[in-house]
């Protein structure tokens, strides 16, 4: 009797993308959160929003973390676009009137 191994359907490669979108989605909320309260502090300290000295150090961290040159490329745009996202919600945040 031969033993059939099954190949991955396209709804089992999709299931796992959902459950890392969650995961990201997740994470994306802390950090923002966590975003907000940078802007806070940096506003009541007077200090700028963008840091280019720190932006460049968490592009650099993390990018070597990505071995794959196949997608580094592609981390380096998500790891950029989430840096600009983050400097827009902090800009909102200074900007929101306190009651």
């Amino acid at each position: 009797m031969k033993c059939k191994i099954e190949k991955p359907s396209l709804s089992k490669y999709r299931k796992s993308i959902n459950k890392i979108d969650k995961e990201m989605m997740l994470l994306f909320k802390k950090r923002m959160e966590i975003s907000k309260m940078i802007s806070l502090y940096k506003k009541r300290n007077k200090i700028p929003i963008f840091d280019k000295k720190r932006e460049n150090e968490i592009i650099n961290i993390n990018s070597k973390q990505i071995k794959n040159t196949e997608i580094k490329k592609y981390y380096l745009d998500f790891i950029k676009n989430i840096l600009k996202i983050s400097k827009e919600y902090q800009k909102e945040n200074q900007n929101k009137k306190t009651k």
